[in-house]
């Protein structure tokens, strides 16, 4: 449930950073970007701290370690799925 709940967030942010683009002002556009990726970053340690506990270096480095690993899992399924899909 947890993982539901950050990708919920991080949809919900990142989508209103796509709609700053439609400013057409590049100023906005990466302002609205970054802070969008500096608050799922933020919201991830937070949101992992409550749940799990520990101090801020043991949550940091959890979370180091779980963002090296989600890609390194994800980017496989994605292509297996892909590959499904065409079949």
């Amino acid at each position: 449930m947890f993982a539901v709940h950050l990708h919920s967030f991080a949809f919900v942010v990142l989508a209103l950073a796509e709609l700053a683009k439609f400013t057409d002002s590049v100023v906005i556009a990466v302002g609205a970007g970054a802070l969008a990726m500096f608050s799922v970053l933020s919201y991830i340690l937070v949101a992992s701290r409550r749940v799990y506990g520990g101090g801020w270096p043991v949550v940091a480095a959890k979370t180091a370690g779980i963002g090296v690993l989600y890609p390194v899992a994800s980017i496989p399924a994605f292509a297996i799925i892909l590959a499904w899909a065409s079949m």
